[in-house]
């Protein structure tokens, strides 16, 4: 769906990474781990798009649509960046399958990546940009039982093996001290099946969430939520709380408490997505 040439123009002008199949006949893994951590530097997790189609007419988006947000840097859904993604790296020359994960509850809730033969022929790695987290990681899922322990900043994450289908993913947070929040409790964020499945079968299973504002306990459709990484940090509005990570590793969350503060933000952090979403203020609306 992507030529290559949209897909080089995409690495060099938004990721600012060129020559990108150079890069790859040289050293693939690496151009892989710069793709990754590039794009969760320079496109935001973001609601906004969804919440703004009048009711009546929203839909899961096109690829020609999730194509527009992301060479405009204005970002979109796990779905919609996990699946330009594949998109992008396939036309590069990687081997990519698309896998659902079971989260809140549903099945295919949340896609994800299996890169195939990354290293060697006939291994698997596992690739995740669109978990609000900072999983920028390439990951071999070649282990028995379970990964190590992965630590970027406030986050430690891991996979663990839970049969010969599925894989689990879980995070540990680190708040300050003052928080009512658990610093070291594992988490399960979400199951992954091994099974590969293609994109139209996982686009007629989110029918409902683009849909459906009370379809599962996240609230894409009620509430404006965006994450980006700066510097390596995470930094992210979760309706009228803005929340950022500290230089101890700490994830802090704060009231926003007008809304020129909020635009402030918004033209610090997500300055596309602002300027193609006007009414973010509004849809917040701090001072009400």
């Amino acid at each position: 769906m992507l030529s290559k040439e949209e897909s080089k123009d995409f690495l060099n002008s938004i990721l600012g990474i060129d020559d990108c199949f150079k890069k790859f006949e040289q050293n693939k893994v690496q151009l892989l781990s710069d793709i990754a951590y590039s794009f969760m530097h320079a496109i935001p997790f973001q609601t906004v798009h969804a919440i703004n189609v009048p009711p009546d007419a929203r839909h899961v988006p096109t690829f020609d649509e999730i194509k527009s947000s992301m060479m405009t840097r204005q970002g979109g859904s796990c779905y919609s960046m996990n699946y330009f993604l594949r998109e992008v790296l396939v036309s590069i020359g990687y081997q990519v399958d698309y896998t659902g994960t079971l989260a809140f509850g549903i099945d295919n809730f949340h896609l994800t990546l299996i890169i195939r033969s990354l290293v060697q022929f006939g291994d698997s790695h596992f690739l995740d940009i669109s978990t609000s987290l900072p999983t920028w990681r390439v990951i071999p899922l070649d282990f028995n039982e379970a990964s190590p322990v992965y630590k970027q900043g406030f986050l430690e994450y891991k996979l663990s093996r839970k049969d010969n289908n599925t894989i689990s993913l879980f995070t540990k947070r680190n708040y300050p001290e003052n928080t009512d929040k658990e610093k070291d409790k594992w988490y399960l964020f979400y199951d992954i099946c091994l099974t590969p499945c293609t994109i139209d079968d996982f686009t007629a299973n989110l029918q409902s969430l683009y849909v459906d504002p009370y379809y599962c306990k996240f609230p894409f459709l009620l509430q404006v939520r965006a994450v980006i990484m700066s510097n390596e940090r995470l930094v992210a509005i979760k309706d009228k709380e803005f929340i950022y990570e500290n230089d101890k590793d700490e994830l802090v969350t704060k009231p926003i408490l007008t809304n020129d503060e909020l635009r402030s933000i918004l033209l610090k952090y997500f300055p596309q997505m602002y300027k193609f979403n006007s009414n973010i203020v509004e849809l917040i609306n701090i001072e009400n």
